[in-house]
């Protein structure tokens, strides 16, 4: 169940309108990752973004690009190396390696930038910002998959609603 309310609220976390940088991509790819099971990772996490790109298409609010490669890419690499517990650490790791790849892929396929050191010193220049709202949006996304994963994981039949809100001894650094 926590893993079908985590798809859902995942889902609407990047198709409803949202600061821009604060998505639940790279918090998604490692809830399920840290499952153990790599390849249900990756496929979760592949369909996801391809259920939202198709859902953010036919609004008007995106459009494919060659870059989109290093987009799903992105997410394979993580779900395929960053498994084990979910962290708050692995999730700030996580989101750099993932900033750095598809800007690499921005700076590659886009043709903004030359080809040059110059151009992808430039690229990632350009992209600073970014990391920041990337960083915070995974810390965010992880923070509320960490929660739903308590709330399913610890006996929640037994109304100790005391323990949800004051233990937080599960979210680790």
């Amino acid at each position: 169940m926590s893993r079908f309310l985590i798809f859902i609220f995942a889902i609407l976390g990047r198709v409803l309108p949202h600061p821009s940088g604060l998505s639940p991509l790279v918090a998604l790819t490692l809830s399920f990752a840290n499952r153990g099971n790599k390849i249900e990772s990756l496929f979760i996490s592949l369909s996801f973004l391809l259920i939202t790109d198709f859902i953010l298409i036919f609004t008007g609010h995106f459009y494919w690009g060659e870059w989109v490669l290093f987009t799903y890419s992105g997410l394979a690499i993580i779900s395929l190396i960053f498994s084990g517990a979910l962290t708050f650490s692995k999730s700030v790791q996580a989101g750099i390696f993932y900033w750095v790849w598809t800007n690499f892929g921005t700076w590659l396929e886009s043709g903004i930038y030359n080809h040059t050191f110059y151009g992808l010193t430039s690229c990632y220049t350009a992209a600073l910002p970014f990391l920041g709202k990337e960083i915070l949006g995974d810390l965010l996304w992880t923070g509320c998959f960490l929660l739903i994963i308590k709330w399913f994981l610890v006996d929640y039949r037994s109304n100790k609603l005391d323990n949800y809100i004051h233990d937080f001894s599960y979210i680790r650094f």
